[in-house]
């Protein structure tokens, strides 16, 4: 949502406290950190975290290639139904007293298809939220979601329910 252009994982290795690095006789003791819940434990093996990772890891390759090239123009979070930061989308106004979103707008250099991110910015609580477009703009399709589906009859893309942490990344088209 926020047009962040890339992710980094840390860690993947649970590191060794000491950083596994040898201590010098007479030098400064290492600063020692405690790490956990890293994706692969100190004694090598899969963590509860691995598996979290690996899903979120699809979902996130196949978004990133479809806002690949596309410009990101505006970002807004809303809670509880009021825009509480960033700037509203020019193609969208989400409504509803549980919409916990942040949305992303994203559009092609010629400006007549655009994505929006919909992401539920709760992980403790379902987003159940309508969407008003701009007259000059109208769905065409899900382009990719996450635990999110429409509310609607087939075909109407106007009502989402983003289960906590959801997603949902929305193809637009601009009606000439």
């Amino acid at each position: 949502c926020y047009g962040a252009r890339g992710i980094g994982w840390f860690s993947y290795w649970t590191p060794q406290p000491d950083q596994g690095l040898p201590q010098e006789e007479g030098a400064e003791p290492f600063l020692v950190e405690s790490h956990f819940s890293a994706m692969i434990d100190l004694r090598g093996e899969r963590t509860e975290v691995y598996n979290y990772v690996k899903e979120a890891n699809s979902y996130i390759s196949k978004a990133g290639k479809g806002l690949l090239g596309w410009d990101h123009v505006a970002v807004s979070r809303w809670e509880d139904g009021i825009l509480v930061n960033g700037e509203a989308s020019p193609i969208v106004h989400p409504s509803g007293e549980s919409t916990n979103v942040v949305v992303g707008t994203y559009l092609q250099q010629d400006s007549t298809t655009g994505r929006i991110v919909v992401s539920n910015s709760r992980c403790d609580k379902t987003a159940i939220f309508e969407m008003e477009l701009a007259p000059s703009w109208k769905y065409a399709q899900v382009f990719t979601s996450k635990d999110a589906r429409p509310t609607g009859t087939e075909g109407d893309l106007s009502g989402w329910r983003l289960e906590a942490g959801g997603s949902v990344i929305i193809e637009l088209k601009k009606i000439h």
